[in-house]
């Protein structure tokens, strides 16, 4: 179960970090299907941009392209950083990166998309400014 969750840890700070940069590049104009092509092949490319793109029209195989259905639900994210975080305390280790990524899992789950796929956070973080506007 470490490597498990140690594995997923990896995963979802990944993915909150490759949405906040899909984010950034739509928001200041960039196309986000091709620039996540561009991180796909050039030093932005893992897991999260390559197999699991949370851009839509990217690959309509990909949960992004089916209302973001079908893929690791962000409830479940959630639920490995809790038990990653229980684990780190057990081992008295600091993980902040830990500690930050359940903030944004339990606020995808407090918008309604805990059974949505992880990619659904690059909806979220795009819209958190407009929220406080």
């Amino acid at each position: 179960m470490s490597a498990k969750i140690c594995n997923n840890l990896g995963l979802a700070i990944q993915n909150i970090s490759i949405c906040e940069a899909l984010a950034l590049g739509g928001k200041t104009g960039v196309n986000q299907k091709i620039l996540a092509q561009i991180m796909s092949l050039s030093t932005g490319s893992c897991w999260s941009v390559k197999t699991n793109c949370p851009v839509p029209g990217f690959d309509p195989s990909l949960p992004a392209d089916n209302d973001y259905e079908h893929g690791f639900e962000s409830r479940l994210m959630k639920k490995d950083i809790s038990l990653v975080l229980k684990e780190a305390s057990k081992a008295n280790i600091d993980l902040q990166f830990a500690k930050k990524a359940i903030e944004y899992y339990q606020a995808l789950e407090d918008s309604g998309f805990a059974k949505k796929d992880i990619g659904i956070m690059l909806q979220h973080i795009s819209k958190l400014k407009e929220r406080d506007e």
